[in-house]
């Protein structure tokens, strides 16, 4: 019904419509591993984990399966991935013939990915499932008296990965175990960095030589306080924009509120882009290679109910400039004490900061926390992996 009104809703209708016809028969003595992601963000945190279990286990057979289309139509072009699918919606009949039609190994769920019919199924079939790069918190579903459908799921669940030793901890006050292995968001962003830098041709024409800044995964109440002040930044820094969504109304008033000095990724070859201060990413895949060549970047979210990916822009050595609510964002937190990450709450907020990294050696400073952070917390998708290669040549 959803799909009558939603364009997401309907390419999952789609796919959910073919792929329910059949799936590639799995071989004599090959392993089949689903790996279930909310959308790309997630799908991107466990690429270094899938890289190492191929090239450990080559007859492997590396199934991915996706809630979000903008995940699926990224995940499924990867050239280690050999199936792809989209994950129907958590009812009983749905998940029993999904378990039927893949016949997986082994499952994994990333981070939050707790669906409680499929881990039922999974159980009952003795098929293992864990969950990776999870976070706990107190305030969640799991910890609440009324929780208690998530928390038998949790309990079912053969492995949980965690990011810290705080839900470590939250998990074992309802007698869950975990294992601390970290998080791997911050390998991924480690190795973007040692890797040599992605030619985005259109990115390098926009910059032209002076400073640029990111809005990186926002969203209206993002945007809504760069607006009294653009005109100001954009004196001092390119800005490219990249939305979390990209809804019709919000890409408009983007477009509306840059006025003249303006282009969309889409349609940017009508005008030279090193004549233009804005530049609106409407697409995906690119963001993440992007922030390799900005001076700044500012990550949306913290103005509604959660903070997107600030390992990313961390990872390349760049200040990060967020909204107030960080609640359950550790990494956050940890890049605020070292100085790399800066909170606002308004315009006047905004534009102060962004003034004062303006400065060449502010930023550098700023830029050098955010790096050494990366650094120091890799490392939890060699642990993760090192564990599955000990039970799996057992």
């Amino acid at each position: 019904m959803f799909s009558l009104f939603n364009e997401k809703a309907r390419k999952r209708v789609r796919v959910l419509s073919e792929q329910i016809k059949s799936a590639p028969v799995k071989k004599e003595g090959s392993k089949r591993l689903l790996f279930h992601c909310a959308s790309h963000g997630e799908f991107l945190q466990i690429k270094p984990l899938l890289s190492l279990i191929k090239e450990a286990f080559p007859l492997s057979k590396i199934a991915l399966s996706f809630f979000s289309p903008s995940g699926y139509e990224i995940g499924s072009k990867w050239k280690l991935v050999d199936e792809s699918y989209y994950l129907p919606i958590d009812t009983k009949s749905n998940v029993r013939r999904f378990i039927d039609l893949i016949d997986p190994d082994e499952v994994f769920l990333v981070k939050y990915e707790i669906w409680p019919n499929l881990i039922d199924e999974l159980h009952d079939r003795g098929i293992p499932v864990s969950l990776l790069s999870a976070r706990f918190y107190k305030g969640q579903l799991f910890f609440r008296w009324y929780g208690k459908l998530l928390r038998d799921a949790l309990q079912k669940l053969d492995t949980i990965y965690v990011q810290d030793e705080q839900s470590e901890r939250r998990l074992s006050t309802i007698d869950v175990k975990s294992i601390y292995a970290g998080d791997t968001r911050a390998d991924k962003s480690f190795q973007l960095s040692q890797e040599r830098k992605r030619e985005l041709h259109f990115i390098s024409e926009f910059k032209n030589g002076k400073k640029m800044l990111i809005l990186g995964s926002i969203w209206p109440e993002d945007w809504a306080i760069f607006t009294p002040v653009l005109t100001a930044i954009s004196r001092q820094f390119k800005i490219v924009i990249a939305p979390h969504e990209f809804e019709p109304v919000f890409l408009a008033k983007i477009e509306h509120d840059a006025c003249d000095s303006f282009a969309r990724y889409s349609t940017h070859k009508q005008r030279p882009l090193s004549a233009v201060d804005i530049l609106l990413l409407d697409t995906i895949g690119y963001l993440a290679d992007a922030y390799s060549f900005a001076d700044l970047a500012f990550i949306g979210g913290a103005f509604k109910q959660g903070l997107h990916n600030v390992f990313e822009p961390a990872g390349h050595g760049i200040p990060i400039i967020t909204g107030p609510n960080l609640t359950g964002f550790n990494e956050a937190r940890e890049l605020l004490e070292r100085n790399a990450l800066v909170t606002v709450r308004s315009s006047d907020e905004l534009l102060k900061v962004i003034e004062a990294w303006s400065d060449v050696d502010a930023r550098q400073h700023a830029g050098n926390a955010s790096a050494a952070y990366i650094k120091e917390s890799a490392g939890a998708t060699q642990t993760i992996f090192a564990h599955l290669k000990a039970k799996w040549e057992t």
